[in-house]
């Protein structure tokens, strides 16, 4: 019971900006693994729970705004946007076997939803053949290519920070259509995250190797996230979400699931390899000056290579 007070304070440090991630005082050896899974799954329960109030709030703020497009409600919109977000992205540090395309899934090509400046009769909702309908987008996300995308937290983000509401105000059947999309993708995203909330543990055990394994994941992904600044390109802020994962990668390596102390000794040549280089990204997550990202990338390869040199050891792909 001590151990899960602790990780739960420990991971609820990342909803608090106030709250800067510290490092725990270390105990003698890791958790065993039974103790390890038991930890991840309450945790994701509990990362669900707050992450569907704030999805909730999301959807109340987005028909705030489509009901009145002043210029307030559109700043609401935009931050319960981020809180929702940086909220969902927590859960994905956390290894886990359930689908979440039809919440997280980029980069988003626009001209699919909607028109672009070269041409304005593209996307789904110039298309009137097409009926805004839960089946019909569902159907459409993903339909043909990955960056088809209809649902989700990024066709949201599209419209809430990069269409003018000059697009949304008006009688004409384009614009209704235009605030049909918006509203229904945002009843769609409180739907899938409570339906996840909903099934049952798909991995009821994790052990070290598979948790290090997803966690290489996770670097690589950021890495990718950065050489394309496509993540959160829309709201402008690729290097605050990158900043965000990093600290989340770092609570939960050095503190909260004890990665590093199993490193320490399973692997100490290992283990003495990535210690500095998590001291440099945190430093780097912390810090409030901006900094280049593209400085990130070696590091975050250094860090990729020997998680999967770990990988090579215990032959966990």
């Amino acid at each position: 019971m001590e151990k899960l007070l602790k990780f739960t304070c420990l991971l609820s440090c990342i909803f608090i900006s106030s709250c800067e991630p510290k490092i725990s005082e270390k105990k003698n050896g890791a958790m065993n693994e039974k103790k390890l899974s038991e930890i991840i799954n309450r945790e994701q329960d509990r990362l669900l729970k707050v992450t569907i109030q704030k999805i909730d709030l999301l959807s109340k703020s987005t028909q705030q705004y489509l009901d009145t497009l002043t210029d307030e409600d559109r700043l609401k919109w935009q931050r319960s946007w981020h809180s929702a977000h940086k909220s969902f992205i927590a859960i994905t540090f956390l290894p886990t076997s359930k689908n979440f395309s039809k919440i997280e899934a980029w980069p988003l090509s626009p001209g699919f939803l909607d028109s672009l400046a070269n041409y304005p009769y593209s996307g789904i909702v110039n298309d009137y053949t097409i009926q805004i309908t839960p089946e019909i987008l569902e159907a459409q996300h993903m339909i043909t290519d990955p960056s088809e995308i209809s649902l989700g937290f990024h066709v949201l983000e599209y419209y809430a920070f990069e269409r003018i509401s000059e697009d949304l105000n008006g009688t004409e059947e384009v614009k209704k259509r235009r605030r049909a999309l918006i509203s229904l993708v945002s009843d769609l995203l409180l739907e899938e995250i409570k339906r996840q909330e909903n099934e049952p543990p798909t991995k009821p055990e994790t052990s070290y190797p598979e948790l290090i394994a997803h966690m290489k994941d996770k670097v690589q992904r950021i890495h990718i996230e950065i050489r394309s600044s496509e993540h959160c390109s829309y709201s402008d802020s690729t290097e605050e979400i990158v900043k965000y994962q990093l600290m989340i990668f770092n609570e939960i390596f050095k503190n909260t699931l004890e990665i590093d102390r199993y490193l320490e000794e399973t692997s100490p040549d290992l283990s003495e390899q990535i210690i500095p280089l998590l001291k440099e990204i945190e430093s780097y997550s912390t810090s409030k000056k901006n900094a280049s990202l593209e400085a990130l990338i070696p590091k975050l390869i250094k860090i990729e290579g020997i998680l999967g040199n770990f990988e090579n050891r215990t032959g966990i792909n």
